[in-house]
C-alpha cells in the first residue's frame, strides 16, 4: 500500500474538480488509498476483492467498455510497461478516447526505471524469493522507450501533454521496501490510522534525485462534458458500452446489464465486480494490478535476540572493571564485527536522521564550542562544517574533518567542569552498560556550560527495531553489527527511568524534542544497508542536501524512532573552549588519571600534577587515557 500511496498521491493534485475517474489497472485498492469520492476501476482481472468507494469493472483488454469521453480524468499508473510494446500505443489511444478532459500516465522507463527492476531482483534474490508477475513482464516486453511513447503522445489528435514532477527513486524506492518486507507493517498500520497526513507530507517532500518513472499529464485541447457524472445517479450505466457490439447498454433483470443491441447480458460476480467482456473473451490473470510483488512469509517467530553465554559475559564485565577496559572491549568489538556496510556516500540517510532533527537547536554558540560524546569518525560534521571535537572510546576509521578526535577510556571525561557550550551525543547512550547511565548523564552534565542534545532508542519502539532488524540481517546474509549485539546485551532504555533520571539532575531543565519517525527511519536504515540500494541513496546524497534535508526532516511523523532530548543549565555560563581561539581546548582538558590540568599542545601533552603524557596515535586521535591502559 505505502508504494501505491506515492504513486497516486503524485497523480491526486492533477484530479482537481474532476466529477468522475476511471482508475485502469487500479487493482483493490487504486485511487481510494488517496481520495474518498466515487470512481470507476477498470481492470483484466482483480488480484485481490476491491474496496470502496472503487466501483469495480473487469473487461478483456481490448476495447474498453465506455462510450467517448465517458471520464472527466482517466488515470493508468504503471500499467503502459505492462503491456507488449505492440500493443501500447493503441492502449494510450483508448485512455484519450474514454476522456473528456485529461490523462494521468505513468510508467518506469529508461535507465532510472531498469535500475529499478535491477535492485528488486537483487533484494528478492538477497532473501531467496521468485520475481513478481510485473518484473516477469519487464523482462518480456521490455520497459517503454520514451522518444517511442513521446511520438505516440504527440501523435493523439486535439491532445496537448506535458511531463510531470515526479516523486525521486530514493523515495520510491523506499516506498517499495515498505510493501515488499513484512516487517515494515509494524510501522505502516499505525501511521495509516494516525499520522496519514504526516506519511503524505513525507511523501510530497519526496522528488528528489532522479525519478524512476516517467510521469505525463494529457489534456484535451477542446475539453467536452463527460457523460459521467457521480452526482448524478445513472450516468456512469449511460456511459457503458457493450464489449461485443459497442451498444449502449440498460438495466435488466436481477441487477443485470443488457445490451440494447444484440442482447448480451452482464452481471455482477459474488465479489460484486461487473465483468464486461465479450463472448470470446475469458477472465485471465491481471496484466494491469500494480502490485509490489509477493510479500514473503514471515518467520513464525523472530530468532532469538544476539546474547553472550555466561562465559563471555563474564570476561567481558571483567574486562571493562579494569582502566582502560571499555576501550579494549571497543576495539574488540569493532574488530569482530564489522560495519554491515560502508557509506555509500559522504553520510548515510541513517546519520542524517540522526542529527537532522538536532540541528535547529544548535546555535553559533553551540558550533564554536561543541563536544560530540560517541560522535563515530564523521558525527555531526555530516550536516556541519564547523569544527568540533568528537569523545570516543575507539574509533573505527579515522576522524574526518573538521572533526577533532578524542579517545578516552570511558567513565570520566578528560574534561574540566563547563567544558563545552553544547555537548551533542546522539545513538550513544544505549551503548552505554545499564549500570553506567546514570553517571553517563551526570558526565554530559558536568562537561556542559550551557546545552546538552542527547538521544536515543528507546522503549518498545528501539526494541521493535532492533528485532525487526534481527530477523532481516541474517534473512540478507549480512553481518549482524556490533550494534545491535550492544543493544542486546546492555538492553534498550526505558523512557520513563531516562526521564525521572532527567528529572533529578540538579540546575537543569529538559524537554523531549521531535524526531524522525520509525517508520521512515526504519527506510533510511534499510536503505543504507539493503542490496542495491546504494543506486539510489548515493546520488540523493550527493546531489540536492537541501532536498534531502527536507525529505528526511519532513519524516518526524508516527510513533519517534528515538527519544530525543533538550538539556539547558539553568544557570548557564561561557564555555571554557572557544575552538576559534588557539589552545583553549588544550586548557580545557583534564589528566584521565589525576583530573591534573595539562599542558602543551595538539602533538604532545603532560600533566603538570602527575607527569603523565599523551599525545596523538597514527592516525591523528589524542588519546588520552590512564597511564595504566594507554596502549603500547
Amino acid at each position: 500500500m505505502a508504494s501505491a500511496l506515492g504513486r497516486y498521491q503524485v497523480a491526486k493534485p492533477w484530479l482537481g474538480s474532476a466529477t468522475s475517474v476511471l482508475d485502469v489497472g487500479p487493482g483493490p485498492r487504486g485511487l481510494g488509498v488517496v481520495r474518498a469520492e466515487p470512481f470507476v476501476g477498470l481492470d483484466v482481472a482483480f488480484d485481490g476483492p476491491p474496496v470502496a468507494p472503487m466501483i469495480a469493472l473487469e473487461y478483456g483488454g481490448r476495447t474498453m467498455p465506455f462510450q467517448d469521453a465517458a471520464f472527466y480524468t482517466v488515470l493508468a499508473l504503471d500499467v503502459l510497461d505492462a503491456l507488449p510494446p505492440t500493443a501500447r500505443g493503441a492502449f494510450l489511444q483508448e485512455l484519450a478516447r474514454v476522456a473528456s478532459t485529461g490523462v494521468f500516465v505513468t510508467f518506469p522507463a529508461g535507465e532510472p526505471g531498469q535500475a529499478r527492476d535491477d535492485t528488486w531482483r537483487a533484494l528478492l534474490a538477497a532473501l531467496g524469493e521468485p520475481p513478481p508477475d510485473w518484473l516477469r513482464r519487464h523482462e518480456a516486453h521490455g520497459l517503454p522507450d520514451v522518444a517511442t511513447v513521446e511520438a505516440q503522445l504527440a501523435a493523439l489528435p486535439g491532445w496537448r501533454w506535458e511531463v510531470v514532477p515526479s516523486l525521486g527513486g530514493l523515495p520510491g524506492m523506499m516506498l517499495d521496501l515498505a510493501d515488499l518486507l513484512p516487517s515494515m507493517d509494524r510501522w505502516l498500520g499505525p501511521v495509516l490510522a494516525g499520522d496519514r497526513a504526516g506519511l503524505e507530507a513525507w511523501i510530497a517532500a519526496g522528488d528528489l534525485g532522479p525519478p524512476a518513472r516517467q510521469v505525463y499529464w494529457l489534456a484535451r485541447e477542446a475539453p467536452v462534458p463527460a457523460r459521467v457524472d457521480f452526482a448524478v445517479p445513472g450516468s456512469l450505466a449511460t456511459a457503458l458500452a457493450c464489449p461485443a457490439c459497442r451498444a449502449g447498454l440498460g438495466a435488466s433483470a436481477g441487477g443485470t446489464l443488457a445490451c440494447r443491441g444484440c442482447g448480451a447480458t452482464y452481471g455482477p460476480d459474488a465479489r460484486g465486480v461487473t465483468g464486461l467482456r465479450a463472448p470470446d473473451e475469458v477472465p485471465a490473470a491481471s496484466e494491469f494490478a500494480a502490485v509490489a510483488g509477493p510479500r514473503p512469509a514471515p518467520a513464525t517467530a523472530p530468532p532469538a535476540a544476539p546474547t553472550k553465554n555466561a562465559l563471555k559475559r563474564w570476561l567481558v564485565a571483567g574486562v571493562r572493571a579494569v582502566p582502560g577496559g571499555e576501550r579494549v572491549v571497543g576495539k574488540l568489538r569493532t574488530m569482530l564485527h564489522p560495519p554491515t556496510a560502508a557509506a555509500p556516500a559522504p553520510a548515510q540517510l541513517n546519520w542524517l536522521a540522526r542529527y537532522l532533527p538536532a540541528r535547529p537547536y544548535m546555535t553559533p554558540a553551540s558550533f564554536r564550542s561543541l563536544l560530540e560524546v560517541g560522535s563515530g569518525y564523521r558525527g555531526v560534521g555530516v550536516i556541519a562544517d564547523a569544527p568540533f571535537v568528537g569523545l570516543e572510546i575507539v574509533f573505527a576509521e579515522p576522524p574526518v574533518p573538521p572533526m577533532r578526535g578524542i579517545a578516552y577510556g570511558g567513565g570520566r571525561m578528560p574534561f574540566k567542569d563547563a567544558a563545552f557550550h553544547t555537548i551533542l551525543s546522539m545513538d550513544t547512550y544505549e551503548h552505554v552498560p545499564s549500570p553506567k547511565r546514570p553517571g553517563f548523564l551526570r558526565e554530559l552534565v558536568r562537561v556542559a556550560a550551557d546545552t546538552v542534545l542527547i538521544g536515543f532508542p528507546a522503549g518498545v519502539e528501539g526494541r521493535d527495531q532492533d528485532a525487526a532488524c534481527q530477523m532481516l540481517f541474517p534473512r540478507l546474509g549480512l553481518n549482524t553489527p556490533g550494534w545491535l549485539y550492544e543493544h542486546a546485551e546492555h538492553g534498550i532504555p526505558d523512557i520513563a527511568e531516562v526521564e525521572a533520571m532527567l528529572d533529578a539532575l540538579p540546575g537543569w531543565r529538559w524537554r523531549a524534542l521531535p524526531t524522525t519517525g520509525s517508520f521512515a527511519n526504519m527506510l533510511l536504515v534499510l536503505a543504507d544497508i539493503l542490496p542495491g540500494m546504494a543506486r539510489w541513496t548515493g546520488p540523493a546524497v550527493r546531489g540536492d542536501p537541501a532536498a534531502l534535508a527536507r525529505f528526511i526532516t519532513a519524516g518526524a511523523f508516527g510513533p519517534p524512532a528515538r527519544q530525543v532530548y533538550l538539556l539547558t543549565r539553568e544557570d548557564a555560563r561561557p564555555g571554557l573552549v572557544d575552538l576559534a581561539v588557539p589552545g583553549s581546548l588544550e586548557a580545557a582538558l583534564a589528566c584521565p588519571a589525576c583530573q591534573g590540568d595539562l599542558a602543551g599542545d595538539a602533538k604532545a601533552l603532560a600533566c603538570r600534577a602527575c607527569g603523565a603524557r599523551f599525545g596523538p596515535d597514527d592516525r591523528g586521535v589524542t588519546v588520552l587515557t590512564a597511564p595504566a591502559a594507554a596502549p603500547r
